[in-house]
């Protein structure tokens, strides 16, 4: 959905497979995190980013996550200003969610955000 949104279309059951597989494969590999699809792709599009962005992306949060620099920022940037954007950006998804789905599919995405 949020590729369509950007006027790109992707095969949504070649993604979902894709998706699946990683998430299967990656604790095998030893990461605890499951893969996830990229839920920021019209924003990012709109702003000009191209994949260079998302390995950027993918590169900086490794060394932060490796080298202590998410402690390290976290010290500098208190809790209270960190929770109202995570708030923030998940009201921003949701909205985005109920907003551009088909009125047959509100239950769907409903139990799906939960």
């Amino acid at each position: 959905m949020a590729a369509e949104l950007g006027h790109d279309n992707y095969s949504l059951p070649a993604t979902l497979v894709v998706n699946a597989l990683s998430s299967v494969v990656g604790p095998v590999l030893g990461t605890p995190f499951p893969a996830v699809t990229f839920i920021g792709h019209p924003t990012f599009k709109e702003m000009g980013a191209r994949t260079g962005y998302v390995l950027i992306q993918g590169f900086l949060l490794f060394v932060l996550a490796t080298c202590g620099g998410f402690t390290f920022l976290l010290t500098f940037m208190p809790e209270q200003a960190f929770y109202p954007m995570v708030i923030f950006i998940g009201l921003d998804i949701f909205s985005a969610a109920f907003a551009h789905s088909e009125p047959n599919s509100i239950p769907a995405v409903t139990i799906g955000l939960l």
